[in-house]
């Protein structure tokens, strides 16, 4: 009986120290999930996988010196292999399409009238479409880079790779992009 009670407080512990760790790190996280898949259910369920993933790591989650890139690194990994298998899998269902990025708005003017406003819609959906057809990892740079606001040293850890291979990613995609939208109509 004295072992299960140990088991428990230890599982006790071990939680309170991971909500520790964990907790002031979900919104950063969710945000560049949701950035990467483009759908609320796809975000969260990319930040509960890293959870689980990294719950059994509290003593390594506590040495690491900067944590959210750490984490971040662990989440694109998986959101690469996700993607993979995806892409792999024949069946395709039609109410997986992505959402929309709402911060875009943020970004592009102020509407004043109807045509602005159908003008800006357009763009919107055309550098969604745009966007969503990159490279999982042009993409996931890109949005770390203009979304989320690291350096390219930074995303060179968080991607595992070297920083010349993030600046070479985000400019294909940033060529890409220039070449399918006219980016004059943006402020």
């Amino acid at each position: 009986m004295l072992n299960i009670a140990r088991i428990f407080a230890r599982t006790s512990v071990v939680e309170d120290r991971f909500s520790q760790l964990f907790r002031p790190h979900i919104q950063d996280l969710y945000r560049t999930a949701y950035r990467w898949t483009q759908s609320p259910q796809s975000a969260e369920d990319l930040v509960q996988d890293l959870a689980l993933r990294v719950i059994e790591r509290v003593d390594e989650m506590a040495a690491v010196e900067r944590l959210r890139p750490w984490l971040l690194k662990i989440m694109y990994r998986r959101f690469i292999d996700i993607h993979r298998r995806a892409v792999s899998n024949p069946v395709i269902c039609e109410h997986c399409a992505p959402e929309g990025i709402p911060a875009l708005e943020e970004q592009i003017c102020d509407a004043d009238c109807p045509e602005k406003e159908f003008e800006l819609d357009r763009l919107r959906q055309a550098l969604e479409r745009e966007i969503n057809s990159l490279e999982p990892a042009q993409k996931a740079a890109v949005m770390l880079y203009d979304g989320e606001g690291y350096t390219i040293k930074e995303i060179a850890e968080i991607m595992n790779t070297t920083e010349g291979t993030v600046k070479s990613r985000l400019h294909r995609a940033r060529s890409r992009l220039k070449k399918l939208l006219s980016l004059e109509t943006f402020c």
